[in-house]
């Protein structure tokens, strides 16, 4: 179990994201981060996501969606 869990749970999303997370919600007004990979039909794409400064639920949402539209 970890704090994916709750992410990327749609059928065909389940395991396809590996990584791991960060949030400090009173540092820098916010601050969330998301490390990893996942894999596309051609390749695995490693990444890293850091945001700060604003609401880390809605960055949470923004990292989801940057992965979803790259998939």
């Amino acid at each position: 179990p970890g704090t994916l869990d709750e992410r990327f749970t749609a059928s065909a999303e389940r395991g396809s994201v590996i990584g791991k997370t960060g949030t400090l919600p009173g540092t820098d007004g916010g601050t969330s981060s998301l490390v990893g990979m996942f894999r596309t039909r051609e390749e695995n794409i490693y990444f890293v996501i850091f945001c700060w400064r604003g609401s880390v639920p809605q960055f949470r949402k923004q990292q989801d969606n940057l992965i979803r539209n790259y998939q």
